[in-house]
């Protein structure tokens, strides 16, 4: 790869700053997450908007910010879009099949999160609070908490089988 330094073309619409992007495992798409409190999926070729997502949105299409969307990521697989929505300890997993959202809360702030390879599980760090969350992502609750002593990071085994964090 030759990296020429030129501008290939740009993707608007969000109405604040982008706080991360990730690739779809197809690299076709890229989710974005704002301060505008949305998550959105792109098409990259065709250089527009095909999702957007919210933590209180029960279909994907309507919006209603609470706040900047801090992370996104999309699973191994492609089909789930996971992100942290304000400093509220709210997540949320859209399955893009679907467009359906799993919201998920937790006392205090949430600073990154991961899905496992198959989907099935989310997991979620502290930013100034203790304890990393282990939520199933299809009903939202707790399946396990580990204890930290503050800031953490996690991230699954490409087969699911293991989950490392750090403390």
């Amino acid at each position: 790869m030759q990296f020429t330094g030129k501008l290939r073309g740009a993707i608007e619409g969000h109405r604040n700053a982008i706080h991360r992007v990730v690739f779809h495992p197809s690299g076709k798409y890229i989710a974005t997450s704002a301060w505008d409190g949305t998550s959105r999926l792109w098409h990259i070729a065709m250089r527009r908007e095909v999702l957007r997502a919210s933590i209180r949105i029960g279909s994907a299409r309507r919006v209603t910010s609470i706040g900047a969307s801090r992370y996104v990521t999309i699973s191994p697989s492609g089909n789930k879009l996971a992100y942290i929505v304000s400093h509220e300890g709210r997540a949320a997993v859209l399955d893009l099949g679907t467009q359906q959202t799993t919201p998920m809360f937790r006392k205090g702030d949430l600073a990154q999160i991961a899905i496992s390879p198959t989907g099935r599980w989310l997991v979620a760090t502290p930013q100034h609070t203790t304890g990393v969350v282990i939520w199933d992502a299809s009903f939202g609750n707790v399946a396990q908490e580990l204890p930290t002593t503050g800031w953490a990071n996690a991230a699954f085994s490409p087969n699911g089988k293991w989950l490392v964090t750090s403390d």
